[in-house]
C-alpha cells in the first residue's frame, strides 16, 4: 500500500538526450522557496549522452527533492507511468527537459495546492518562439473564478475554445493512481491521453492565474513540429484510434453532459488533427491509401466521433 504524500508537488520531467537544456529546467524548480514541498522526478529515458550525469548531480545536491530513475527507452508514456508509480506528491504535473517553470508561479501555484484538495488546478502557460523570441500567453478562459473550488460538471467549458493542454494541468496523484490511469507506452504524442483519461473521475476543480509552465516552441528538433508528425504519423494515429476505444468502453449513460461533451469534441479534434498533418504529405497512392484505412478504421470503431470529426473547426476541408 502506497503511503499518504511526504510532498505536495510531483514534477515529472521526461528526459531523453537533454544534456543542453535539461539544466535550465531544473534550475527553475531548485530555485524555489517551497524546495521542500518538490518531489522532483528525472525520468532518463534511456539516454545516450550525459542526460544522467547531469541528474546525478542534482540528485547529489538537492537529494531530498530530487531523484534520478534511469530506464530504458520506452517514449513518453512510459515516463509518465515510472514516475507516477513512485511519486510522492499530493499532487502531479509535467515537465518536459527542454522547457521550464516560472519559479514564482511555482511558488505561488504549490502554496496554494497545500490548502485545497481539488482534482485538478488549470494554470495558464507562457510559448516562447525559438525563431522570433516571441512570447505568446494562453490565458484562463473568462469565466474562470480563479482560486475557488469549481465543481467540473458545472463549469461552462466549450471545448472549442478553451480546454486544458497538459501544459496548464496540475492532477491530484490519487485521482490519477486510483482510477489506474496508465499512458501508452513506445509512442510519441501521449501526452494527449494524459489530459484526456482523467476527464470522468474529475469533480472539483480550480483555476489559478500563475503562468508556471515556460513552453519552448519553434524548434525543429520537436516532437511537435510538422516533419516530426510526418515521420511518426502512425504512431499519432495509433494515440488516436486507442482514444476511440477508450471513448467506446467508457459508461457514457452515467457521465454528465458537460463530460460527454468535452471528450467528444477532444477525441474527434484529434482525429481531424490527423488528416490535416497527412495532407501535408506530398500526394501519392500510399499517402491516398493511409487516409482512406484511417477514415474506414475510425467509422468502424465510431460512427459518433467520425460524424463528431468532420464537423469540427479543424477538419481539413
Amino acid at each position: 500500500m502506497l503511503n499518504r504524500p511526504s510532498k505536495t508537488l510531483t514534477i515529472s520531467i521526461a528526459a531523453y538526450n537533454m544534456e543542453r537544456l535539461l539544466p535550465r529546467a531544473l534550475d527553475s524548480l531548485v530555485e524555489s522557496n517551497y524546495l521542500s514541498d518538490l518531489d522532483i522526478i528525472i525520468v532518463n529515458d534511456g539516454s545516450t549522452d550525459s542526460t544522467a550525469h547531469i541528474g546525478q548531480s542534482y540528485e547529489q545536491r538537492y537529494p531530498s527533492s530530487i531523484r534520478l530513475l534511469d530506464k530504458e527507452n520506452g517514449n513518453y508514456g512510459s515516463t509518465i507511468n515510472a514516475s507516477l508509480k513512485i511519486a510522492r506528491g499530493k499532487y502531479y504535473r509535467l515537465l518536459d527537459a527542454d522547457d521550464w517553470y516560472n519559479t514564482k508561479s511555482l511558488d505561488s501555484l504549490v502554496s496554494f495546492l497545500k490548502n485545497t484538495t481539488v482534482d485538478l488546478v488549470i494554470t495558464p502557460y507562457v510559448q516562447h518562439n525559438e525563431q522570433t523570441d516571441e512570447q505568446t500567453r494562453f490565458s484562463l478562459p473568462d469565466w474562470a473564478n480563479i482560486g475557488k473550488e469549481l465543481l467540473y460538471d458545472q463549469c461552462p467549458f466549450n471545448p472549442e475554445r478553451f480546454y486544458p493542454p497538459m501544459h496548464m494541468s496540475t492532477f491530484k496523484t490519487a485521482l490519477l493512481r486510483d482510477n489506474n490511469i496508465t499512458i501508452t507506452e513506445g509512442s510519441a504524442y501521449t501526452d494527449f491521453e494524459f489530459i484526456i483519461k482523467p476527464i470522468p473521475f474529475i469533480e472539483q476543480i480550480a483555476f489559478l492565474d500563475e503562468p508556471v509552465y515556460q513552453y519552448r516552441w519553434g524548434a525543429s528538433d520537436q516532437s511537435v513540429s510538422i516533419s516530426s508528425w510526418q515521420r511518426n504519423i502512425e504512431k499519432g494515429m495509433g494515440i488516436t484510434l486507442g482514444m476511440v476505444d477508450y471513448y467506446n468502453h467508457l459508461d457514457l449513460a452515467h457521465l454528465p453532459p458537460m463530460k460527454r461533451n468535452v471528450l467528444l469534441y477532444e477525441i474527434s479534434s484529434s482525429v481531424a488533427e490527423k488528416f490535416t498533418y497527412l495532407l501535408s504529405f506530398k500526394p501519392n497512392r500510399k499517402t491516398r491509401f493511409v487516409m482512406k484505412n484511417f477514415e474506414k478504421t475510425v467509422h468502424e470503431k465510431s460512427d459518433v466521433i467520425w460524424e463528431r470529426c468532420i464537423t469540427t473547426s479543424n477538419f481539413p476541408t
